[in-house]
């Protein structure tokens, strides 16, 4: 028989964070109020709490617990009678609730202000002139607190001139301490000489209004003649080599010496840091608020004549209790540790204790145990917890600054057993596998978990399979006799519960054998892998394929088919790897790897980085891809410009460096443009083949260089009297070679030295035209001009050839002559003239006027006129848009930058001619032979308006081309004869024209001069005619051949 044994899961703590409800609406504040201003001083703390009790504690002191003379409660109210140096401190509400939890609220401090009265001493002080001195403020009565008080010194001989000394003056021969009110002069004279008293007085307070203040007993000072005035510089007053102060706070930092001449007081921070905002008045520098970084070494500095000194002192911050890691309340288990944790840091260090119900708690290391794991942490450890252990406690961390307190509620749980995660009714499990009953509960205190097998309890120990934790029960490898009903308990002295499950064990599945891959394949090939599995014939089994650890699809996977325990793969590099097939049963799962090899072209490489070398390289480097089992032939590196994101440029073969690459891990990429970004890819090859190319690499510029082009000078010119206007076609941003370019242009009269030559720089790339000042009287005189580029990185392009630009300009004065009429047609004349010499300025054009002599015969009503203007500065025009059978006149000037010349007298009037044919030719009759094309039409008769027929126009154009692109040929006859330059299809349409204009063209045939033998083509309609001549070729191809058979 097994030997039963009892497990019991216990934990060391186990707790619930709950939400503490905010116990104080009010706590106790802190006051300073003047000693006797008031007969009495209350304070007061509000819980939030219905049944209450309150009490009162004075540094941690329990207070009288009724009423007294001294001491008065009403509710959370205190009332301090007759308040006197004794009640200064720190007070704190103690709270008791119905459930007898006590908590105690932060401290209140208590500060009483006053200042006794001076103590009758004697002193006289006698000092050489030209000496220092120091006058103590002797006798000085109790008085608090230190920094709530002031001094200041009088004089007392001369009733009518008293002298006042504070520590806010700025004068340098004296200081008064604001510390110790101590007086200091650099340097007596004669004039200081008189009877001194030392005021102390309250400082930003008083009492009931009355302004507080001692004088001390009068101290003689005399000062007798010396024979010498001079005295090097010494310290009277140096600050401690550590001066501590609050972040936050104020400061004044103190230091004065003597010497003659006087000396000269500075502060400054070593280590060359700025000194923080603040005020120098004689020998003390104020700092309103210390702010992070003012600590550090500060230094004093007295000048006097040659003499220089100094003193430093270290600033060092200290700072109230500030909390780490505060205490939160919780539910602790019956009989479990509870443990609180509160950390704190301050300067000086702080002092942590712990508070119980308002009563410091003390540790006896069996009940209670208080931990410093280090200087600033202490941790509270309650052991088994119980109802006495419950309530409130607190954490208090104190130095001289202040104190802190964190307060959290300690409540008990208990808990009947509970499950948490339980195993299932039937478990299935493969022989030799592992397995794990779950069983978590939840119970407090912790509950007690026995194990059973068949309703027998099961001896963990003996069956080193077997183990036990709080997550359940666990096998080691399961044997065909663990089959049976297993069952867990789980009890607490509240009760008990537990749960049961079937094990079911079965045989487990195998792979037995699987296709051997010891070959290399080539990328195409087919390739079969295949398992057999062993397994439980009783259970259904399932197959499952994966490639480099990712399953495939049983559907879906390109280049991969799946049947079950084989799988089809089309061979290509990428997938060369370890396959694994799986073979699954409910109750586990076997599997085999085979590793095949494929023989590819490269993959893509991969990881390009650039780096910039010069205005023309840029080193490219990349990794090696796979070479698929065949090795590289070849890498090919390919280039192109990105300056523009949305439309970077086309890829193009880059020249490199080495020029082969083979088998490389980089290159210089030469021969680009300077200040230009480029991305770069990259392919690799090999017997099988050219692999992908790589991903673009990051986007990377050159370095600047030459700027790529010579800026293109245009005409230039214009302008007005007194003005030369260069003009010029600025560089795109790609030929900058740098971030920007400038321009220097440089002119020089025509005839004369370049060496003469004026220049101007303009720094703006985008700018096209500069205008240089000339004489007035310079009117379209020529002068030299050249250009070039500058660029930001201080590279110079070549300078441009020399051209001509000219001066300023007026309008012209010559009158156009020399005109003649060279056509005229129903709706247009076409007219010439002599051109006008460019005198006053460059000619760029003419005007035309045209008048309607029906509509304004005499000329006045120029809003009427057509104008017309040519396009350039050739004498001619084709004056068109006019009515035919009309009579027009016109009139003709020319035009320069600076405005227009005279015009001509009226020419005309003239008489536009009658309209041009409105028939097309009719009844085109083509013939092709080879080239030679013959066609005929009918003749076209004008109707009575129009004008008598001239002529044809034949036009014709090969397909694929418009007719505006068409050969001409006129004819007066109606038959034409044209030879082909070419074999190929053409279209051929013909217009009649007259003195008045063309007509409308014929009909468009379409024909062939490919075809080897005569042909014949008639037109009779005025749409286009299409004929397939190769079609018709056949078709007479094959009567021929059924004629002759």
């Amino acid at each position: 028989m097994r030997r039963a044994i009892f497990i019991s899961l216990w934990t060391l703590i186990s707790v619930t964070a709950c939400l503490s409800e905010k116990v104080f609406l009010e706590e106790p504040k802190s006051l300073l109020l003047p000693l006797g201003s008031t007969s009495s001083i209350g304070m007061s703390c509000v819980a939030n709490v219905q049944t209450a009790t309150y009490s009162w504690i004075k540094d941690l002191v329990s207070l009288p617990p009724v009423s007294d003379a001294k001491y008065e409660y009403t509710g959370g109210n205190l009332k301090i009678n007759n308040p006197d140096e004794n009640d200064v401190g720190g007070y704190q509400c103690v709270v008791r609730m119905e459930d007898g939890s006590v908590i105690v609220s932060n401290f209140g401090n208590l500060t009483l202000a006053y200042i006794n009265d001076f103590q009758e001493v004697q002193s006289q002080k006698q000092v050489p002139e030209g000496a220092g001195a120091t006058m103590e403020c002797l006798g000085q009565g109790a008085h608090g607190p230190n920094n709530h008080v002031q001094y200041q010194w009088q004089t007392t001989d001369d009733e009518w001139e008293w002298r006042t000394y504070t520590s806010s003056s700025t004068d340098p021969n004296y200081y008064v301490s604001f510390r110790t009110g101590n007086l200091y002069f650099a340097n007596v004279k004669q004039a200081d000489k008189d009877s001194y008293q030392c005021h102390m007085r309250a400082r930003d307070w008083n009492l009931n209004g009355s302004k507080v203040e001692k004088e001390s007993s009068k101290f003689p000072f005399d000062v007798t003649p010396s024979g010498s005035t001079s005295n090097p510089a010494s310290f009277l007053l140096k600050p401690d080599s550590i001066t501590y102060a609050v972040l936050g706070g104020k400061l004044f930092l103190e230091c004065f010496a003597q010497g003659n001449p006087t000396p000269t007081i500075t502060w400054s921070k070593i280590g060359g840091g700025e000194m923080p905002s603040g005020a120098q008045r004689s020998g003390m520098y104020a700092i309103n608020q210390l702010a992070e970084g003012d600590e550090g070494t500060y230094r004093c500095t007295a000048s006097s004549g040659e003499r220089t000194i100094h003193t430093d002192t270290e600033i060092q911050f200290e700072f109230a209790p500030q909390w780490v890691q505060e205490i939160k309340s919780q539910t602790v288990d019956a009989t479990a540790t509870a443990v609180l944790t509160c950390e704190a840091k301050g300067s000086p260090q702080v002092d942590i204790f712990w508070m119980q119900n308002g009563e410091r708690l003390a540790a006896d290391d069996v009940k209670v145990s208080i931990i410093a794991s280090h200087v600033e942490e202490s941790v509270l450890y309650i052991n088994n917890f119980s109802d006495d252990d419950v309530g409130y406690y607190q954490c208090i961390a104190r130095n001289a600054h202040g104190t802190s307190l964190s307060s959290a509620k300690l409540s008990k749980n208990e808990m009947k057993p509970t499950f948490v995660k339980v195993f299932p009714d039937v478990t299935a499990s493969a022989s030799g596998s592992p397995i794990t009953f779950p069983c978590q509960v939840q119970a407090a205190p912790p509950a007690e978990i026995r194990w059973y097998k068949d309703d027998q309890e099961l001896d963990i120990l003996s069956v080193p399979r077997f183990g036990v934790d709080d997550k359940g029960l666990h096998i080691e490898w399961v044997d065909v006799d663990d089959a049976g009903i297993y069952m867990c308990n789980a009890s607490n002295f509240l009760g008990f519960i537990t749960t049961t499950g079937k094990l079911e064990v079965y045989e487990g599945t195998t792979i037995e054998s699987n296709s051997d891959t010891e070959y290399v394949y080539e990328a195409g090939d087919w390739i079969t892998l295949w398992c057999k599995a062993s397994y439980d014939q009783s259970l259904a089994l399932t197959w499952q394929w994966k490639f480099e650890g990712k399953t495939l699809r049983p559907f879906g996977e390109i280049g991969f088919d799946m049947n079950g325990n084989s799988l089809e793969i089309l061979a290509s590099g990428s997938r060369s790897g370890l396959y694994e097939c799986t073979a699954s049963t409910s109750v586990g799962s076997a599997s085999a790897e085979m590793l095949i090899h494929i023989e590819d072209a490269p993959n893509k490489p991969d990881d390009l980085k650039t780096e910039a070398k010069s205005s023309e390289s840029i080193f490219l480097r990349w990794e090696l891809p796979n070479t698929n089992l065949s090795p590289l032939l070849g890498e090919k590196v390919q280039a192109r410009l990105i300056n523009d994101l949305a439309a970077p440029g086309e890829w193009f073969d880059a020249r490199t460096d080495p020029a082969e690459l083979i088998d490389n891990h980089g290159c210089l990429v030469t021969t680009l443009l300077p200040f230009n970004f480029y991305q770069f890819r990259v392919r690799a090859s090999n017997s099988i083949g050219h692999g992908s190319y790589s991903d673009a690499s990051a986007r990377v510029r050159t370095l600047a260089g030459i700027p790529l082009k010579i800026p293109q000078l245009l005409k230039g010119g214009g302008g007005e009297p007194g003005e030369l206007v260069v003009e010029w076609q600025p560089l795109n941003e790609s030929d900058y070679g740098a971030a920007s370019v400038s321009y220097i242009i440089k002119i020089w009269k025509f005839n004369t030295s370049e060496e003469e030559a004026r220049s101007d720089f303009l720094a703006n790339p985008l700018e096209n035209r500069t205008i240089f000042r000339t004489n007035e009287d310079e009117i379209y005189e020529p002068y030299n001009q050249r250009i070039h580029a500058q660029n930001s990185a201080g590279f110079e392009s070549d300078w441009s050839d020399v051209s001509t630009v000219y001066s300023g300009e007026i309008p012209p004065v010559q009158n156009v002559s020399g005109i003649k009429m060279m056509t005229r047609q129903a709706y247009s004349f076409d007219i010439e003239w002599e051109p006008i010499e460019n005198i006053n300025g460059f000619t760029k054009g003419y005007k035309v006027s045209v008048v309607d002599w029906i509509v304004d015969a005499k000329m006045v009503q120029p809003e009427t006129w057509y104008n017309y203007t040519t396009i350039d500065e050739n004498p001619q025009i084709k004056v068109d848009n006019l009515t035919a059978i009309n009579a027009y006149s016109y009139k003709i000037a020319s035009f320069n930058s600076a405005g227009d010349g005279p015009y001509s007298e009226w020419n005309g009037p003239f008489l536009t001619r009658k309209r041009p044919p409105s028939r097309a030719p009719q009844n085109l009759d083509l013939g092709v032979t080879e080239k030679i094309v013959d066609i005929s039409w009918d003749y076209v008769e004008a109707r009575l308006d129009e004008e008598l027929i001239v002529g044809y126009k034949v036009s014709y154009w090969k397909d694929g081309q418009t007719r505006e692109d068409a050969r001409v040929a006129p004819t007066p006859y109606t038959q034409v004869q044209l030879k082909m330059m070419e074999k190929t299809e053409y279209m051929i349409a013909v217009r009649a024209y007259s003195k008045g204009g063309d007509g409308p063209y014929s009909e468009v045939i379409r024909f062939s001069t490919n075809i080897g033998s005569s042909i014949k083509l008639t037109g009779n309609s005025s749409n286009t005619l299409t004929v397939n001549l190769t079609l018709l070729v056949n078709l007479l191809t094959m009567c021929c051949y059924m004629l002759f058979k």
